[in-house]
Order: structure tokens, then sequence, then C-alpha cells
């Protein structure tokens, strides 16, 4: 795929990384962080598959996608970027709405799908939505992600994160803790998983979201040994 190019908006750019810096910090409070993704390619379109833990870990993502080298746009839920004042500002930094009510149409994908034709780092999660494990084991992914790397031929940085959880999420907060405790939140960028040279199908789609999920519970288990990722409910 040969990418198109936008017009570059270094001022906006800027904006975002100190929005991003800004919301780090304010995570920092309340978590020690632990950002491991190596520096990206500079151009070019790029999925980043993360598993999702809490609605706050988008930031650690961000930042660790930043501090790599590529300003982020995440996917997010059309009911999200509709909302007052967030949705606006979401726009602003061309992050992209997905309708999810109509998982079986096509066209569902396409604003993704003009995203990384425009060579943008693309962040996918591959759940569609936090997990709904009680130890927030990586759960089935959806397999749209696995069709855009296939049809676009746009590889996939699985990311293996944890601890946001333990700052907004279910069950015990370290900072609600007696005594209070920062939680340590952790992103981990794994290794770039090539798109299959083969039609973008069903099976090859849903074998590449395996893929993905597989890499990111098993740097989960083997990092986190005392976590309960390893345990099912």
């Amino acid at each position: 795929m040969t990418p198109s190019r936008r017009p570059a908006r270094p001022r906006r750019l800027r904006i975002y990384r100190v929005v991003v810096g800004l919301l780090d910090a304010i995570l920092g409070l309340a978590a020690r962080r632990d950002y491991r993704i190596p520096p990206l390619p500079r151009t070019g379109p790029l999925l980043v598959a993360p598993n999702h833990v809490s609605m706050v870990d988008p930031i650690a993502v961000a930042m660790a996608v930043v501090r790599a080298g590529r300003i982020p746009r995440f996917v997010i839920t059309a009911e999200v970027m509709d909302l007052p004042v967030v949705g606006p500002v979401l726009r602003y930094f061309d992050h992209v709405a997905l309708d999810r009510t109509r998982p079986l149409d096509p066209a569902v994908l396409e604003p993704v799908r003009r995203s990384l034709r425009d060579g943008e780092c693309v962040v996918f999660y591959p759940e569609g939505a936090i997990s709904k494990d009680a130890g927030y084991r990586p759960g089935r992914a959806l397999p749209g992600l696995g069709r855009l790397s296939i049809e676009l031929g746009v590889p996939v940085l699985p990311v293996a994160q944890w601890g946001a959880q333990h700052v907004v999420g279910r069950g015990q907060l370290a900072w609600l803790g007696r005594p209070p405790r920062r939680a340590r939140v952790t992103v981990r960028g794994l290794a770039l998983i090539q798109p299959p040279a083969e039609p973008a199908g069903a099976l090859p789609s849903r074998r590449l979201v395996n893929t993905v999920m597989a890499q990111i519970t098993a740097d989960l288990e083997r990092h986190l040994p005392d976590a309960p990722i390893s345990r099912r409910s």
C-alpha cells in the first residue's frame, strides 16, 4: 500500500504531545509508569494492538507510543465521539470514530482504512472493550484488526499492558487502600507481526488476531506471575 499524505499540522501535533504529557503526569500521581515500546518507524501505516484493562489505559498507551516516536490515532466508539466537549476534542486530534452498532457492515471500517492509507499510526483495541474477565485476562478479539492488516498490508504491533485497572477499574484500587499506594502501570511493545500475503478472508483475519492476543497473554503471564491473568474465571 502506498499511503497518501495529509497536510502536515505541526502545531496540532505539538499540542497533542503537550496534552498527552499532562494527562500522563496526572496518571503519575496514582501510578508508577514503565513504558517499553521500542522506537517505531517514523513514517508509514502501523496498527498498534493493546489489551484493554481500564478506561484510563489509553493515556499510558498514548504516552508510550509518543515516546517511541509516533503520534497515535485511537479508534474510538462513535458514541464517545458524539459526546459534547469530549467528542470535538477527540476529533480535533484526528482520532477515528467506529460505529460498533453495525458489526456486519463492511463499510464500518472505512474510517480506519482512510487513516491507514494516510500513513497514520492507529491504535486499535482488538477486544473492542475493556476485558470483562474477573482477572482482566485478555478476551476474545474481534476480526476487524486482522482484516485491516491483511487487506492493506499493514504490520501490527501487539502491546501488553497491565496495572491501569488498579487506578480506575473494578475491585480494589491501589490509591484507596490503607495505606494508599501507587499502582504500577506497564506498557510493553512486543514483536512486530507482518500480515500474511493472502486475501483478507474471515479465517486469515481470525488467525492474525488470535496470534496477537496469544502473544499479549503469554507476555503478561511471563512478566506478571502473581497477577490473576493466568487464571480463567
